[in-house]
């Protein structure tokens, strides 16, 4: 009977070593991978009345978005909420209906979010698109659902948009300029994103390669927060100008231009919530200028949307 005792002991003994060592080694590390840092949250600031910062320099790259869709009970109360967190300038119609909102953003390098799921690293071009349409890149409106995963860059631009069909002048600049030299890579475009709920006008200078590059990891936070671990290296200083158009005649809607140093990517643009024409002050195109320094070329042009000649 001993013997039986001491067996069974034995076997109980062992089993509580056994998940003692599952339970270490399935419990998050709160180490930083080598070479990284802990990224910190995206700050969001706005530069002026209806002009929004998405600031994702100096370390702090994380967005945080939402996993689920998100849901409103009408066009109405979807406005206000993008009133309320985006900071637009309500357009009212002629019997003080909300029916668009507007507004400009700048954002300095490239926001990221961590899948609490899968652990998935994702890069936002548009961090506004993001915030919206969560992980599952959709916004459900009434009845009806709204599908936010197209692309606000080539892509798009390529198929024929109801409120402004791409079509350049001859001798504009073209959409995306691809430029290397010593190893140092960047990609100059502009682009009309339509995405039917959303609409924007506006420019990027991404550096792909030399110049200032970051990269990014799976890590803790906290011990138990999924999150991110960013290393960087090099430097760069990146500028963008934008000239919009209405059709063929210049015009001035939003900041004119923007500029940050050791950032991977500068966006400037304008934009609308709704579903109605001829908002973001009638913006049908945009001409870029992108020049900086730590990039192969500067002073590369680019041009999208309906417009007149570039003279930027």
């Amino acid at each position: 009977m001993r013997k039986i005792v001491m067996v069974i002991a034995f076997i109980f003994a062992a089993s509580l070593t056994a998940a003692a060592q599952s339970t270490s080694t399935s419990t998050p590390s709160t180490a930083i991978p080598a070479g990284t840092t802990r990224s910190m949250a995206l700050r969001i600031t706005t530069l002026a009345p209806h002009v929004l910062l998405f600031d994702a320099s100096a370390g702090h790259h994380v967005l945080t978005i939402p996993k689920e869709q998100r849901q409103f009970a009408s066009m109405d109360a979807f406005l206000k909420y993008c009133v309320a967190t985006f900071g637009g300038r309500p357009v009212l119609d002629s019997h003080g209906k909300l029916v668009a909102v507007v507004g400009a953003s700048v954002v300095r390098g490239r926001a990221i979010s961590i899948d609490p799921t899968t652990h998935e690293i994702v890069e936002h071009a548009d961090p506004i698109v993001a915030q919206l349409g969560g992980f599952s890149k959709k916004v459900r409106i009434g009845t009806r659902t709204y599908d936010l995963s197209s692309p606000p860059t080539k892509s798009l631009r390529a198929q024929a948009s109801r409120r402004v069909s791409p079509i350049l002048l001859a001798n504009n600049p073209p959409g995306e300029v691809d430029s290397c030299s010593g190893g140092a890579c960047a990609k100059s475009t502009s682009f009309v994103t339509n995405l039917f709920i959303y609409y924007s006008v506006g420019s990027t200078t991404q550096q792909t390669s030399g110049g200032f590059q970051q990269s990014s990891v799976f890590c803790w936070k906290d011990g138990f927060i999924p999150w991110i671990c960013t290393k960087s290296s090099g430097s760069n200083s990146l500028s963008v100008s934008n000239q919009y158009f209405n059709f063929a005649s210049p015009i001035v809607v939003g900041p004119g231009n923007a500029n940050q140093s050791n950032v991977t990517s500068l966006t400037l643009s304008v934009w609308a919530f709704g579903t109605v024409l001829g908002i973001v002050g009638d913006t049908t195109g945009v001409c870029g200028l992108h020049t900086g320094t730590g990039i192969p070329v500067s002073g590369a042009r680019t041009s999208s949307g309906k417009l007149g000649t570039c003279r930027i």
